[in-house]
């Protein structure tokens, strides 16, 4: 369905700006998702290849696992450990508030005894918005806690933990975990009611001290199956997730299931990203178009000028002729 809305989306594309500008940026956004598939589809071979554990897909069926997410919250999170005595995997929607709301699936979400909410994601990508994402999953965890009639003081505490698989703070080069919470200007804990964690992965060094953290940070950076026999012995919970890994990589079942949600996700990608490129294109021709309203310029001077590529010319002047005619 994803690709036949991608392949309707393509033909409208197509009429309103050239379709060569589109497969231009296109085929480099596929060169990315292609890489991302080299490094995810990694199926055991006589190289020991495995599947990464970093891709949604795969985290999603290891972390389902009561005693690996258990432990992997032990080394992450200072909550008393008795929380995880009783743990329920909850719902990862969260629920539209309006008609027109926005709809949105988080990764993995753990209740805890006491009613604590814990978020895991895991972050392949760069996004403009990354801080944005993280304050509305966090609200959106507190404010969804609570019934019309339900009082603040039922509120639990809600943590979200990030599992990013690139640098985000740049200016902070040697810490590869962050703890963050409302504090005041001289650093007290206003409330402990929302708190962000941040790992990551590309700053945990391979020689690193002795800390369940960044053993977990080895499972996840794991290419091969050597990798992962590294740290196998670390722990109980770290030893399930690897035996859980290694089955999955070997469950040719899986294999099609992941291919198939491969295939969708990056049909998904391509139809949202027409989307936004139209939206581009719509901008730079309604720039140049408004450019010659104001000066009188040629089309070749405004396109100089706004640096527009030559490719939006013949829809441009396509639709000069529809607004002024052939005068």
């Amino acid at each position: 369905m994803l690709l036949l809305f991608y392949q309707l989306n393509m033909q409208r594309v197509k009429h309103f700006f050239c379709a060569k500008m589109l497969k231009k940026i296109l085929s480099l956004e596929m060169l990315k998702l292609e890489q991302h598939e080299l490094d995810d589809l990694a199926i055991l071979t006589s190289g020991g290849r495995i599947f990464s554990p970093k891709s949604d897909f795969v985290f999603k069926n290891i972390f389902s696992n009561e005693e690996v997410v258990t432990g992997f919250l032990k080394a992450i999170l200072d909550i008393p450990h008795e929380e995880y005595s009783k743990i329920e995997f909850s719902n990862t929607f969260l629920n539209k508030r309006r008609r027109d709301g926005k709809y949105s699936i988080l990764d993995l979400v753990i209740t805890t005894k006491s009613g604590h909410k814990i978020d895991v994601e895991i972050q392949r990508a760069k996004l403009s918005d990354f801080e944005k994402r993280v304050a509305y999953y966090t609200s959106r965890l507190v404010s969804d806690q609570l019934d019309n009639n339900e009082q603040y003081d039922k509120l639990c505490r809600c943590i979200v933990i990030f599992i990013l698989d690139h640098d985000f703070f740049t200016d902070k080069p040697e810490r590869c975990f962050t703890k963050l919470r409302l504090r005041d200007e001289e650093g007290k804990d206003f409330t402990d009611i929302m708190e962000v964690n941040i790992l990551e992965l590309p700053k945990v060094k391979k020689n690193h001290a002795e800390n369940p953290l960044y053993d977990w940070a080895d499972f996840f950076n794991a290419k091969t199956e050597d990798d992962l026999n590294k740290i196998a012995g670390k722990s109980k919970p770290i030893n399930r997730a690897i035996f859980g890994l290694k089955k999955l990589s070997a469950d040719d079942d899986f294999k099609s299931e992941y291919e198939f949600w491969l295939k969708n996700e990056r049909e998904k990608y391509l139809y949202e990203k027409t989307g936004f490129l139209e939206g581009v294109a719509q901008g730079e021709i309604k720039a140049v178009i408004n450019l010659m309203k104001e000066t009188n310029w040629s089309l070749e001077k405004s396109m100089q000028v706004l640096k527009i590529d030559d490719v939006y010319k013949d829809e441009i002047k396509t639709q000069l002729k529809n607004m002024y005619g052939n005068s």
